[in-house]
């Protein structure tokens, strides 16, 4: 018995074998031989006295677009705004979009912001430096809001 069912399984295992590829061995998918500058997609245009010129290819032009406009994100100031709303379900974005139309028509010098915070669409308002400086405004939409609270934030600073 155990004989038989070592060889079923090396039969398993030689059909197996030849049914699987782990890697396509195509050589015309690969390129030829590259030269050591274009490995990195920048290749060398011209050199002046004291200076090295570059042509990047589209590809790594966009990839460090990219890589830019994620460090500028990143590099939001933290401060504090106020959740004034939090929903989730089927109607959720847009009774947040109607908060904050509503925030809006009762204090319209005041950014507001509707975003999706997994798992809830939510509704922060103000752009505030420091907590006091967001206590001082949630002391005053608490009658409105009453279960509004003050929430650590990357927040918008306008350079006016």
């Amino acid at each position: 018995m155990k004989q038989h069912s070592f060889f079923l399984v090396l039969v398993c295992l030689i059909l197996m074998s030849y049914s699987v590829h782990s890697q396509d061995n195509d050589w015309r998918l690969f390129p030829g031989p590259v030269a050591a500058g274009e490995r990195s997609g920048m290749k060398e245009a011209e050199q002046s006295e004291g200076e090295l010129n570059y042509i990047m290819e589209e590809e790594l032009v966009d990839y460090i677009g990219m890589i830019d406009s994620m460090d500028q994100k990143e590099s939001a100031p933290k401060g504090f705004r106020i959740q004034i709303y939090s929903a989730s379900g089927a109607n959720s974005r847009t009774s947040a979009y109607e908060s904050q139309s509503e925030f809006l028509s009762l204090y319209p010098s005041m950014d507001s912001y509707t975003l999706w915070s997994y798992p809830n669409w939510v509704v922060r308002v103000g752009n505030f430096r420091t907590r006091l400086e967001a206590l001082e405004y949630h002391m005053e939409l608490r009658e409105e809001y009453p279960a509004s609270f003050i929430i650590g934030d990357r927040i918008s600073v306008s350079e006016n």
